[in-house]
């Protein structure tokens, strides 16, 4: 992680930060400047907007080519379900991570399973697992496994599949990496490192579950700086 510093230090390096960007608004470096002082816009960027929305009003004004940005994915599952039955084309990123939930459902379960008998298994996985990576001090595994299954007990809340084999199809055909322009992306802050919006809605209640920290820090500084 010191690589970087040792070079510099090694090859005698002039250092020559970039700390201006030309892609984000003034009123977005202002809020980035509070995690990252140094940052600055360039003089000719536009002075954009920053508004508090509450979440029928997200639903209303979302539109294609934007994103919704989370720190997990469980609450992006209903989020992008009541935009499709709104008629909005909405997906959400990670093929990957949709991968990661079912093989967790079929950990579990079978095909043919009822979701209700499902929902009890999954439970009991959460706890055994969930000790198991709390003893041995692996939180991120922790964080991840509440996610997974936060995220199934989410599906199963807004859809009407009755088995295991209908959660899976819908699973496979909510998670898309392949996003149109005329697509409104959900998706959580890892998945949208290195992408940009005109507009990007972050879902603040969904960051700094583990309190403040320099990792947190850093993961809410990427969700504002993707607009």
């Amino acid at each position: 992680s010191n690589s970087l510093d040792l070079l510099k230090n090694r090859l005698g390096a002039t250092e020559l930060p970039l700390t201006t960007t030309y892609r984000c608004a003034q009123v977005i470096v202002r809020e980035a400047q509070r995690l990252v002082p140094d940052i600055q816009a360039g003089t000719s960027n536009p002075e954009g907007t920053l508004d508090t929305l509450p979440y029928e009003k997200l639903l209303t004004e979302a539109a294609a080519g934007e994103f919704i940005l989370s720190r997990i994915n469980a609450p992006l599952v209903s989020i992008t379900l009541n935009l499709i039955r709104r008629g909005k084309r909405a997906r959400m990123a990670g093929r990957d991570i949709g991968a990661g939930i079912k093989a967790v459902l079929y950990k579990v379960a079978k095909d043919f399973t009822p979701v209700d008998e499902m929902l009890d298994k999954l439970q009991q996985w959460e706890t055994k697992s969930v000790t198991r990576f709390a003893n041995y001090g692996q939180l991120d595994l922790v964080d991840r496994c509440h996610d997974q299954c936060d995220t199934i007990r989410a599906l199963t809340e807004d859809s009407d599949e009755r088995n295991v084999g209908g959660l899976v199809q819908k699973l496979q055909w909510l998670f898309e990496d392949d996003h149109g322009a005329d697509t409104i992306v959900c998706s959580s802050v890892h998945k949208a490192k290195g992408l940009e919006a005109d507009r990007v809605y972050v879902l603040v209640e969904s960051f700094y579950r583990r309190g403040k920290t320099e990792e947190e820090d850093h993961i809410f500084y990427v969700a504002v700086t993707r607009a």
